[in-house]
């Protein structure tokens, strides 16, 4: 298939795909939720307004309901309420009148009567107390709607991407289709004032543009109605602005006109009195609010894109390369731009960028936590700057709700965020472009932008230029000194320098910093004394001309061998050719100049043993016969193959009578063949007919034969032994016909006398017909094939000489019949010739090689050259040991020059006084005086060097740097649009902005005549104006529902949180020139629960089976991550900056291999430990999978955090591990029980792991909703399939930040092995044992180097609390000093560690991340300390001081035990006080 197809069967498959998950509803009972709105009760706290008023219904409240609160208890003297049985206070409880109550009095009880005063006291409080519970239950009752709508408002609030809030009116029912269901639909909005605990339903859509819908869908399918007769009634619907919550005429009198229009026969139920036996479709006025799931457009996207395809559209290439199809055309790899990040960055995001310039497609894996919406805003800064339109959309608008917050302030209105219906953002969108276009001039936002350009580029020289110099200092601060591959502390280089000037100072000059010293004493000594005494003036040229390996040779045994193979050879060709001359010339064999071999062919026969057939390996004359009888031109041919059948035919008759004949001796007395075969007929024939005239035949050929034929000397009787002797005579008959016929045809031949001797006659026979006849045939069938097998073999073609008055084809036969004795010979000559030619190859190679490596003027190499071409052992023997001689003086040579060498690449003063013989100190030892100069040299180069002032340079400049950035994008960005609206073909957008203006102008307070008109062609005009909003931040659902993919083609889309988008997200490939997909392939997927998955198989092979690569994982399970990254690459996000250590620790084990880098530390949170566990004594509900107990302890434990300071500031969300149902629960509970503003406040969500995948949470409650029975083993919750389950949990558990609770009902020694939760709970149980250890002091044999354990030994000798190699995710940090909850990082400059350049610069990286990550450092350099360690020391401790950290006479730690202790035991007093009520 072409591309074209390819792409267009993937679309069509997706859109199948779509329509077979979407059900649509019919009736209104199976929506998510729904409420009549008839049934609202009556209550001040409940206000619903019709919407009645067509030309004012903008902006405007449906219902509100607000939470009272109960009334109070009424007051009753506590005399009287001992007369009172029941709880008083408690509208719920009955109270009953005590007649009588028993009274201690002196020490003794009696009984006392209720008194007629204090029984008509209560008798009214008792009525007053009634009515009192009616209004408490009254308002109870709107305290449970409230409840109901505002955990509909938190559910719409979590699920806003798939599910839509609307108000709706005229349902229609049809009999016997389960159809009820309204046709006037409008979308509204909840809102919530939590301070005064009201919710309300507000229709908050424009009034210019009427957003009614008239709902059809339903209806498709139904029979005997006229949906084109209503179709046209939507117009009446927008020029009367009909809305569902009206109870108007207008509105009923549609009502009425539509059912009519539908259907004859149907009926409004006001109307007319319905029976449900009429039979008849009515539509009744009855306004309700429902929740149902949104329809995004999907299939009309999709439709547009595969119309596009086939009218010639431009399919974006990484689409093509999606499905395996890859083009030839080159790909364009532009230029890298100057990389624009108005954001801290990291490798990672860099990467990002470039591969986008090189490919059409990047994915990038963002694990939890890991900046990935951070990056998103720092490559949409970038792509504005660089004039790029923009599309940023994710599954759910979680991932993109703080995006816009993220860029520069100046260009935020050119980025369009449109998370819901509002369209605000679109309007300060237009309204800030089309302000600027008044003074923003092109020019000078060029001048300007080149200018910050120019400023920024010094900028950035200048701050490369100080990382030098910083880099350089750490360079040698924390370069040790080596000696010998021994690191030598600043300390010890500072004693040893002492200790050792006199007798060490020896070496001249300056040598080369940090190298070993080149040479030893005996070198020392070698270089000094002269190596020339060793080896003359003609053996230095020949070394200097350069010496060949002895292994360049063949040894004298190869030799002598080679020669000795050659010498056997020519003997076997001599004893072969008895004496005749031959040579071997080019591959040629030639004998006495006439026979000619070539042995490269006869090498190459493959058969060669083979060449001659097996029938004529003994030539005889009889076969020269047989070839010359059958040629076309012989007359012989038919009597020889007359013969041969002859042959075939005795034999087959022989083998067929042999049983018969078996045992029977059948004698000719006295008569041949044909007289017996004639008497033995006269005797059957009498035998066959016996009558009178026969019996007379019958007795006279009795008479004849008498015992002329006998059988096992028996006279013939019976027809059986006529038979039997006919049978014989025949055979007897042929066979000597047959010898007759051998006989004329091999007279004179050798072959007649073997045959005709022979017993078997037949059978020897036989065994040449098969000869004969090959032979007959071989002048036309095998001569030619022959003689060509001949010259392929190497020989020479046969030159057949004539012979006079003989036929050709005579010679021929004769001749290359004669030959093949000769060939045979040839045959044996050739393999012998192929020994030899093997041979002296070898030896001509040996030469060549041996010519090509000596060198020209060498006399050892032209000595052994002429020893084998003469072949001369003794010469080649003598010349080799020379050779051996002289390689061992080569390497005195070599070890002289590469000593001076060596030498004088470090200490080239020292190198020419050795050379020139000058150098004659006394040395000792060499090393310890080579030791000393690299040490005094090095102290002397490590001088005082402003590091300190550089730091606070670097910081300085690199915050110019980012202010610089966010100006040059900001500049840059306006710079494109305003050039885009200048340019000639955008005049009709330049003219709307500017039109926009003055109309928006000229409406003023939006209280003139001409408002609404002046509305409508504002709203005209943007539409046009949104073509120069550069970026775009949207949910799919709102892409898929706003933007036509074919007409909406972006430079750049980026796509958040992909993994969780399926395969319909597809349809943003068609909408990018360029896409980023940034997801996570260990996070929550596409779910197939519920999906019929062989419909979608069916689908798949109907489609894309065999036309797509990979089809067969476009499954349902499919996200738009997982497909496109078999394509491209991810690029991972690794640091993560959201959790605590502890937290993330799980997901980075279980799902990341380790590869995650947690950045924060434990104590950037004051909320420990970490992950709490804690058990209650719950019990799932397995019919709907619930864990009430659970569910109470959640919300108990999240209504006392909210009252503790230590949450004062945190969010909270829950998360249910097993189905929604118990998340539901929860948020009921948390909704009955949580004051709206704190659930607002703390933005309390619930959900399941899907709903909360890219969100995140202070504090984390999770539900484990599973319970152990009676010892019994809980069910395995394993990987699931595709490892669903894993993901689920590593969403999970990564969304806490701060605190993570893990809730649960389960007896841990009850779990499998394999079980995810046993997992959880073991990991649970080593950040615990690690939490209860703290250790003071480090570990004595952690000995990282002596400088930094004696900053250790000295900080801790002054009580401060340091740890060394604090592990920061993957990042150590030399020494931390703490105290309380505040930690500074000390890094030694100088420690005693052989550090290569790319790790300082790795340090310094990581330092820079860690101070992003708000670790604050100082620093300590070895130089300035081993110059005086009490003076650093001092520095350092007021430095420390100044950052708040001081010493510490007890470890503090904060009381973690006791406040956990604390919230569960309160929250089991709520607990146990809710059960009570």
């Amino acid at each position: 298939m072409n591309k074209k197809e390819s792409i267009i069967v993937l679309y069509q498959y997706i859109a199948e795909v779509i329509k077979s998950l979407k059900t649509e509803k019919k009736d209104i009972h199976n929506e998510e939720w729904y409420y009549f709105l008839e049934n609202l009760p009556k209550h001040p706290g409940i206000t619903f307004n019709y919407l009645d008023n067509k030309n004012n219904l903008s902006n405007q409240k449906i219902l509100q309901v607000e939470k009272l609160a109960f009334l109070k208890p009424l007051y009753i003297d506590k005399e009287l309420l001992e007369w009172v049985n029941g709880d008083w206070d408690d509208y719920k409880a009955s109270v009953k009148l005590l007649s009588e109550k028993i009274v201690k009095e002196n020490n003794s009880v009696k009984v006392v009567n209720i008194s007629e005063e204090e029984k008509e006291k209560l008798e009214k409080l008792l009525k007053d107390r009634k009515l009192w519970i009616e209004e408490q239950k009254k308002i109870e009752v709107v305290r449970k709607l409230f409840d109901t709508l505002y955990a509909k408002y938190l559910t719409l609030d979590r699920d806003s991407d798939s599910l839509e809030l609307l108000v709706a009116n005229g349902i229609v029912k049809v009999p016997n289709e389960d159809i009820y269901y309204p046709i006037l639909l409008k979308k509204v909005n909840f809102s919530l004032d939590a301070e005064r605990n009201l919710i309300m339903v507000i229709d908050s859509s424009d009034n210019d543009f009427i957003t009614q819908e008239l709902y059809l869908n339903f209806l498709a399918e139904v029979e005997n109605v006229n949906l084109d007769n209503v179709f046209k009634l939507g117009d009446k619907i927008v020029e009367n602005n009909i809305h569902p919550i009206s109870k108007t005429d207008l509105i009923k009198d549609f009502f009425r006109e539509f059912i009519h229009n539908l259907n004859p026969r149907a009926e409004f139920v006001e109307d007319k009195k319905i029976n449900d036996d009429d039979n008849i479709i009515t539509i009744e006025w009855k306004p309700i609010l429902f929740i149902r799931k949104k329809d995004d457009g999907k299939i009309e996207a999709i439709n547009n894109i595969i119309k596009d395809i086939e009218g010639g559209g431009e399919i974006p290439g990484y689409l093509t390369e999606l499905v395996g199809i890859i083009e030839n055309d080159k790909k364009e790899v532009e230029d890298i731009p100057d990389i624009l990040f108005t954001k801290e960055t990291n490798n990672e995001q860099v990467e990002i960028i470039k591969n986008i310039y090189s490919h059409k497609a990047v994915v990038v894996q963002g694990p939890p936590g890991t900046g990935k919406t951070h990056t998103i805003a720092n490559l949409l800064g970038h792509f504005l700057a660089e004039g790029k339109n923009v599309l940023i959309t994710s599954q759910t608008k979680k991932a993109l709700e703080v995006l816009k917050e993220k860029i520069p302030n100046e260009i935020q209105d050119l980025c369009i965020s449109m998370l819901d219906d509002d369209s605000n953002d679109l309007g300060n969108s237009v309204e800030s472009i089309s302000e600027k276009l008044g003074y923003l001039n092109l020019e000078q936002l060029k001048n300007e932008y080149e200018e910050i350009e120019r400023n920024r580029n010094d900028l950035k020289e200048d701050i490369k230029n100080i990382k030098r110099k910083i880099f350089n200092i750490k360079y040698q601060e924390s370069k040790p000194i080596i000696y010998n591959n021994e690191s030598i502390s600043l300390k010890e280089a500072g004693e040893f320098l002492r200790k050792n000037e006199r007798e060490l100072d020896k070496i001249p000059g300056i040598v080369s910093s940090g190298v070993l010293c080149p040479i030893n004493n005996e070198e020392l000594d070698f270089l000094k004394s002269g190596y020339k005494k060793s080896v003359s003036k003609e053996e230095e040229k020949e070394i200097e001309l350069g010496l060949n390996k002895i292994s360049d040779f063949w040894s004298l045994e190869e030799f002598e061998e080679m020669l000795e193979a050659k010498k056997e050879i020519m003997f076997k060709i001599e004893l072969l050719l008895k004496n005749r001359k031959y040579h071997i010339n080019d591959e040629i064999l030639y004998i006495d100049d006439n026979i000619i071999i070539d042995l490269e062919k006869f090498k190459n026969y493959t058969d060669i043993d083979n060449i001659i057939p097996e029938e004529l390996k003994i030539i005889e004359d009889w076969k020269k016969d047989v070839c010359i009888a059958g040629t076309e031109n012989s007359g012989d041919r038919k009597i020889w193959l007359d013969f041969i059948k002859d042959i075939k035919k005795l034999y087959e008759l022989t083998n067929n009578t042999k049983d018969k004949f078996f045992k029977k001796d059948i004698v000719y007395k006295d008569i041949d063949v044909s007289t017996a075969k004639n008497l033995i007929i006269a005797l059957k024939n009498g035998l066959e007919k016996p009558g009178f005239f026969f019996k007379h035949r019958l007795r006279k050929a009795k008479r004849e034969i008498a015992d002329k034929v006998t059988i096992n000397k028996r006279i013939l009787e019976t027809l059986y032994d006529c038979d039997l002797a006919l049978d014989y005579t025949n055979l007897v008959e042929l066979e000597e016909n047959t010898k007759n016929s051998w006989n004329l045809l091999m007279a004179g031949n050798t072959l007649i006398d073997r045959v005709n001797n022979n017993k078997n006659f037949s059978k020897q026979l036989y065994s040449y017909a098969d000869q004969m006849e090959y032979l007959l045939n071989w002048y036309d069938k095998e001569r030619k094939v022959f003689l060509n097998k001949i010259e392929n073999a190497g020989f020479e073609r046969l030159d057949i000489s004539k012979t006079e008055g003989s036929p050709i084809y005579v010679d021929e036969i004769n001749q290359i019949l004669d030959f093949i004795p000769i060939l045979e010979e040839l045959i044996a000559i050739g393999k012998v010739g192929l020994e030899y030619r093997e041979v002296d190859k070898k030896r001509t190679e040996y030469l060549e090689r041996i010519e090509s490596i000596i060198k020209e003027k060498s006399f050892l190499g032209n000595e052994i050259k002429n020893a084998i071409e003469k072949g001369n052992t003794e010469k080649y023997s003598e010349t080799l040991k020379k050779l051996e001689v002289l390689v061992g003086k080569e390497e005195l040579y070599r070890k002289y020059k590469d000593l001076l060498k060596n030498v004088k690449a470090v200490a080239n003063l020292w190198a020419d006084e050795l050379e020139k013989g000058l150098f004659n100190e006394k040395i000792e030892n060499i090393y310890n005086a080579w030791r000393y100069k690299q040490i005094s040299q090095t102290l002397k180069e490590l001088i005082e060097k402003p590091y300190e002032s550089l730091q606070e340079d670097i910081l300085e400049k690199s915050e110019e740097l980012n202010k610089l950035t966010a100006e040059l994008v900001t500049k840059k960005t306006w710079y494109n649009i305003v050039k885009f609206i200048e340019e000639k073909d955008n005049l009709a957008i330049s003219q709307a902005l500017r039109g926009w203006k003055q109309t928006i102008q000229k409406i003023g307070k939006g209280t003139g005549k001409n408002t609404v008109l002046y509305k409508k062609h504002a709203k005209e005009k943007m539409l046009l104006c949104q073509k120069v909003v550069p970026a775009w931040i949207m949910p799919l659902n709102k892409v898929f529902d706003t933007l036509n993919p074919v007409e909406n083609k972006f430079d750049i889309v980026i796509v958040d949180e992909a993994s969780q988008s399926d395969i319909s997200s597809l349809i943003l490939l068609y909408m990018a020139k360029k896409i980023i997909i940034v997801g996570d392939d260990k996070q929550v997927s596409p779910s197939d629960v519920g999906i019929n998955i062989d419909k979608i198989n069916m689908f798949r092979r109907k489609y894309i089976k065999g036309k797509i690569a990979n089809d067969d994982l476009y499954g349902i399970r499919a996200s738009l991550y997982s497909i496109v990254s078999t394509t491209f690459q991810p690029i991972s996000l690794r640091e993560h900056f959201r959790s605590v250590p502890e937290i993330i620790g799980y997901s980075n084990k279980t799902s990341y291999d380790n590869q995650i880098l947690p950045l924060r530390d434990s104590n950037s949170s004051i909320l420990k430990p970490a992950i709490v566990e804690c058990k209650v004594d719950g019990k799932r509900d397995e019919k709907n999978k619930i864990n009430k107990i659970e569910a109470k302890a959640i919300v108990s434990l999240i209504e006392v955090c909210i009252g503790m300071k230590e949450y004062k500031n945190s969010t909270f969300g829950v998360i249910s591990l097993l189905g929604d149902e118990q998340a539901e629960l929860i948020q009921n509970l948390i909704v009955k029980r949580i004051p709206a503003i704190e659930i607002e406040n703390h933005k309390i969500l619930c959900g399941n792991p899907a709903s909360f995948q890219g969100d995140e949470r202070d504090v984390m409650f999770i539900s484990l909703v599973d319970s152990s029975e009676n010892n019994k083993t809980l069910r395995l919750v394993g990987e699931g399939v595709e490892g669903a389950t894993r993901k689920r949990y590593n969403v999970a558990i990564s969304r806490a930040k701060d605190q993570l609770w893990i809730v649960h009902s389960i007896d841990k020694s009850s779990l499998k092995e394999g079980d995810l939760r046993k997992e959880l709970f073991e990991y649970i149980d080593t950040i615990k044992e690690k939490e209860n250890t703290f250790e003071k002091t480090i570990d004595e044999n952690t000995v990282i180097s002596d400088f930094e354990n004696e900053i250790v030994k000295r900080l801790l000798e002054k009580n401060y609390t340091v740890k060394q190699q604090w592990k920061v995710g993957s990042y150590d940090i030399d020494i931390v000093a703490i105290y309380g909850e505040k930690k500074i990082a000390i890094e030694c400059d100088g420690k005693n560690l052989n550090h290569s350049q790319e790790e300082i610069m790795a340090n310094l990286a990581e330092q820079e991340v860690l101070e992003r990550c708000g670790w604050e450092f100082i620093r300590v350099r070895a130089s300035q300390y081993f110059r005086n360690p009490d003076k650093a020391i001092k520095e350092l401790i007021l430095q420390l001081e100044e950052k708040g950290i001081y010493p510490n006479n007890k470890e503090i730690q904060s009381n973690r035990v006791e406040l956990l202790d604390s919230i569960k035991a309160e929250a089991l007093e709520l607990m146990e006080k809710y059960e009570e009520n």
